[in-house]
């Protein structure tokens, strides 16, 4: 049988020319001054709520995605959450060296089909000395590690919903067409044009991004105030029709106003400031790996 070759239409050609646009070439991260985390190669969306760091600044908790899909295409619920569990992993950002958190015993015996674990990138809470990471689960009580453990290990935690609730607030993505983040005010969330204006001087513009295809519009996926307000680290990405084009993340400052937004890198999946402003980090899709990267920000 011979296959029938058939010519693309007009509108085929036109839509894939959009498309290619709205892709555009991924950005380095490595030419921008973004640092991959050696050991944090293989990192798993989640949600896009990959990965989280704690108030001092030394750990980051990720997860990885399974080395085999064995367990995962099996009907053992059990074995996945069990499994997917497993693939944590503690991060310290001195050394730049991971340990994975082991699933302690008794937890291990109280997964079922009926318990369950909520997994994302984890919250940090208070605790007697220190702080610990957790997770929820589906029972309404929290699991957690303690980084200062020789042998990190996941443990039903007495930490309760409420405390939970009070450190973790779930958090809303960007929605309406304006949105103020701080001293910030984006306009066109949804467009074919986005203009960042200073809050309370509209005449204060720090970045205007546009698109010249027609049925293409703009969104803001992510938009992240530095600690002390005076940065908005901002993804844009360009929609066309269903299809999303990789979000671009862009930095700018209050103090700068006239600089040209920087951009940082692209495919970007996730936005995360460390406690001081003086890190940014990001999940970030290169080359076929997706890793988590860090910028030093300097005055």
């Amino acid at each position: 049988m011979t296959a029938r070759r058939t010519t693309p239409t007009l509108g085929a050609a036109i839509a894939v020319l959009l498309v290619t646009a709205a892709c555009g070439e991924p950005v380095d991260p490595a030419t921008t001054g973004g640092q991959r985390l050696t050991g944090t190669e293989g990192v798993d969306y989640l949600g896009g709520q990959p990965f989280s760091l704690s108030p001092d600044g030394r750990w980051m908790l990720f997860s990885t995605r399974p080395a085999t899909d064995s367990v995962r295409d099996s009907d053992d619920l059990r074995a996945i959450l069990l499994q997917k569990l497993g693939t944590y992993v503690l991060y310290d950002l001195t050394r730049l060296e991971g340990t994975p958190v082991v699933v302690g015993q008794a937890l291990r015996d109280s997964i079922n089909e009926n318990r369950g674990v909520l997994f994302d990138g984890g919250c940090w809470l208070p605790a007697q000395v220190g702080s610990v990471v957790g997770l929820r689960d589906t029972w309404g009580n929290v699991i957690a590690t303690d980084p200062r453990a020789t042998e990190p290990m996941w443990t039903t935690s007495e930490i309760d919903r409420d405390t939970y609730g009070e450190h973790c607030p779930s958090e809303d993505r960007l929605t309406g067409e304006t949105v103020t983040v701080g001293p910030f005010r984006i306009e066109g969330t949804r467009t074919s044009e986005i203009t960042i204006r200073d809050a309370h001087d509209a005449g204060l513009v720090y970045a205007v991004h546009r698109t010249r295809f027609p049925l293409r519009t703009l969104l803001v996926e992510e938009a992240r105030l530095s600690p002390d307000g005076r940065r908005l680290a901002y993804s844009v990405s360009a929609n066309f029709g269903s299809f999303i084009g990789h979000a671009k993340v862009l930095l700018i400052s209050a103090h700068a106003p006239h600089d040209e937004p920087a951009l940082l890198a692209s495919a970007v999946y996730a936005l995360r400031w460390s406690n001081d402003g003086s890190q940014l980090f990001a999940d970030v899709p290169f080359e076929g790996q997706s890793a988590v990267y860090r910028w030093r920000v300097e005055d």
